[in-house]
């Protein structure tokens, strides 16, 4: 008898409408529309005691994102107001696709 996991498929069970309602930021690309994301901030020190930050931009993958791509982050007290962040790294895919994570960097 395999063991189950009750909770594993919880994930899978999440729509782009559920992805919505857990967004904490708003999203607007140089080219294209506005759309909701959920925006994660994991801040880093350094061995010289400098701090850096490290972003994540959590999406439904209806939105094409590719890396070098230039975004306006609004809404969130993790980066402040209108903060532009640049896609670092090719987009990865999740929930078979239906949701995207990019790693972003503050924009020169």
């Amino acid at each position: 008898m395999q063991p189950s996991a009750p909770f594993a498929d919880i994930e899978s069970m999440l729509t782009d409408t559920t992805m919505g309602m857990l967004a904490n930021v708003i999203v607007t690309p140089t080219t294209g529309e506005p759309f909701l994301a959920m925006l994660d901030v994991a801040a880093t020190e350094f061995f010289d005691s400098s701090r850096g930050a490290d972003y994540t931009l959590r999406y439904a993958s209806t939105h094409a994102l590719s890396r070098g791509d230039t975004l306006t982050v609004a809404g969130s007290p993790l980066v402040g107001l209108d903060v532009v962040l640049k896609v670092s790294e090719k987009p990865t895919a999740l929930r078979a696709g239906h949701e995207s994570v990019a790693p972003l960097v503050k924009a020169a």
